[in-house]
């Protein structure tokens, strides 16, 4: 009765508001069965609300997002002191070793601009649009402020790999419906003390997200569109899925620090590759990043001392993939500039191989084998058993075990 209510009220919205672009009605569909009944096939659409607007369904067309949405906001059950805590723990351990370390809004920065020129649905101008037409949204009667305002408003902050683990519409109806006390207290000033010291990396990936919404909204397209695809710029961490079977299966994925963001950043990656355009944008980023690899592993050779030589070949070639790795004028330290782990492998393996002939590294076939496979999620990479098994435990037990 309670799911009905909304549901009606969410119709009269949509039938007021025709433009307001979230909402749209449709024709019902009555279909009869073999015995007579009449069935609605359309309350079973992920997509659907039914609405009873005078006695009569009235379905309504929304983006499947908003229905679960509601549906997990009508959901009265209580969250259990356990799960708050499996969440607590890796929110904790999550913003601690990235949006509290100083130099990853830096090189999340850098991270973002290869990533979103990938996979860009909007014509997205890496280090451009972030640095230069995101000023456009500081004077206020803009229409790039309007946009940037929206996109907040429509929780555009929780796409952000230092938010999306913040609360979900359940919890936050949890919050707002009664008071948290005890141990819940604890869990909440720790976690509010830190979005201020994580403010730096939010922004560092905000913008980027921001600038692809404005474009978006720029070239026509509708809100919810508009925040999927700022989304889907860089790695779609506010996609959490569903596996283990609904709630239990977020949970746990939730209270396990960086298994989400591994997984969507793969899953994006192969979305972009599925399109045609999508295949030579993202294949011309990919290419760049590995002759920039290259070429960097060729500066290193010619102008690199003895000591930054020796500092490469000792790394482990997990690390190598993950950076293009640049002699410091210093003549004593590498410079690293972070790049997407999948777009580097290629660069990674033929540098080992220079290393192993110009430096001597005398790799061995299970770190060849390691630097192929470093672009899986750890929790899916079987070269390294004792890390894949750890991956799939959540923060707050892990350290005992």
């Amino acid at each position: 009765g309670l799911k009905q209510i909304i549901a009606n009220r969410i119709g009269e919205l949509a039938i007021k508001n025709p433009d307001l672009g979230l909402f749209q009605r449709l024709q019902l569909q009555v279909v009869p069965d073999a015995r007579g009944r009449l069935l609605f096939p359309q309350e079973k659409d992920p997509n659907i609300i039914m609405a009873r607007i005078n006695y009569k369904r009235v379905p309504i067309l929304t983006d499947n997002v908003i229905k679960r949405t509601i549906d997990e906001v009508l959901n009265f059950q209580n969250i259990n002191i356990f799960e708050n805590l499996l969440l607590g723990a890796s929110r904790f351990f999550t913003k601690g070793t990235t949006g509290l370390y100083p130099q990853f809004a830096l090189a999340n920065l850098g991270i973002d601009q290869v990533t979103a020129a990938a996979q860009t649905r909007n014509k997205y101008k890496p280090i451009y649009d972030p640095l230069f037409r995101i000023m456009k949204v500081l004077p206020k009667d803009t229409v790039e402020h309007d946009y940037l305002q929206e996109y907040l408003v429509m929780g555009g902050e929780r796409q952000t790999f230092v938010g999306w683990q913040d609360l979900s519409p359940n919890e936050l109806f949890q919050v707002i419906g009664k008071e948290r006390a005890g141990l819940l207290k604890v869990v909440d000033a720790i976690n509010t003390g830190m979005d201020i010291f994580a403010l730096p990396s939010k922004i560092s990936e905000i913008i980027t997200r921001a600038g692809e919404y404005i474009r978006s909204r720029e070239s026509g397209k509708t809100q919810i569109v508009a925040l999927e695809e700022a989304g889907r710029v860089t790695a779609p961490f506010h996609h959490v899925g569903r596996w283990g079977g609904g709630r239990i299966g977020k949970t746990w994925i939730k209270s396990i620090p960086f298994f989400n963001p591994g997984i969507q950043v793969l899953a994006q990656a192969a979305e972009s590759l599925g399109s045609k355009e999508g295949w030579k944008r993202y294949s011309f980023v990919t290419l760049a990043v590995i002759a920039a690899s290259v070429a960097s592993m060729g500066l290193l050779i010619a102008l690199g001392t003895d000591d930054q030589k020796k500092e490469y070949a000792d790394k482990f070639p997990d690390e190598l993939n993950k950076y293009i790795w640049l002699p410091d004028p210093n003549g004593k330290d590498l410079i690293k500039i972070r790049v997407p782990d999948q777009m580097a492998v290629f660069g990674t393996l033929i540098n080992m191989m220079w290393a192993d002939k110009a430096l001597k590294a005398n790799y061995t076939a299970g770190e060849y084998l390691n630097t192929a496979t470093s672009w899986l999620p750890s929790q899916f990479d079987i070269t390294e058993p004792t890390r894949l098994f750890l991956s799939w435990i959540p923060q707050i037990i892990k350290p005992g075990v």
